[in-house]
């Protein structure tokens, strides 16, 4: 029945074939092109690329909280590809040309720094259940993700900081 209310709803959008974003589009998720420009937005720390793909998730009528777990679960196919040194294929089930681009993208990315973002974005997900204003607190955890908060990032200043400690204490 879920398959042939799907059916009606691509139906209805007017169109003479039914593609494959068109049932996207009604699910509320969104294509692989769009996932892997997303994350190799976050993986650059490019904020303004990021909130424009947040602008056009929500003016295209996407899920947020459904668009978080996909995320999720392409960080966690990131730390598989970096733990397995990229002989993951059998491991990760999305088209051989995302495989390759998440291989290139898990060396862009420390395995620490993985697991601290799955981690920000499993709270995230479970946060989106109670927020009033989901994209509020979707750009503001990404922009989280981007800046210095990120433990695994730190600024120039911190590490200046740390290195000052470091001195005065001998080490």
């Amino acid at each position: 029945r879920d398959a042939i209310s799907l059916l009606d709803q691509c139906i209805s959008l007017g169109s003479k074939s039914i593609e494959y974003d068109d049932i996207l589009s009604v699910v509320g998720i969104v294509n692989d092109t769009f996932m892997t420009e997303f994350t190799t937005a976050m993986l650059d720390k490019k904020i303004p690329p990021i909130l424009e793909n947040v602008n056009r998730l929500v003016a295209d009528g996407r899920d947020i909280a459904h668009f978080v777990s996909d995320l999720v679960l392409y960080y966690r196919n990131l730390l598989i590809c970096k733990s397995t040194k990229g002989h993951c294929d059998n491991l990760i089930e999305v088209p051989t040309d995302v495989l390759d681009t998440m291989k290139r993208q898990s060396g862009k990315i420390s395995q620490d720094e993985i697991i601290y973002q799955v981690k920000e974005l499993s709270a995230l997900e479970y946060n989106l259940r109670w927020a009033t204003n989901q994209r509020v607190l979707l750009e503001v955890t990404l922009i989280k993700l981007c800046g210095s908060a990120n433990p695994y990032d730190p600024s120039i200043e911190d590490r200046l900081t740390a290195l000052e400690t470091r001195l005065q204490n001998g080490d």
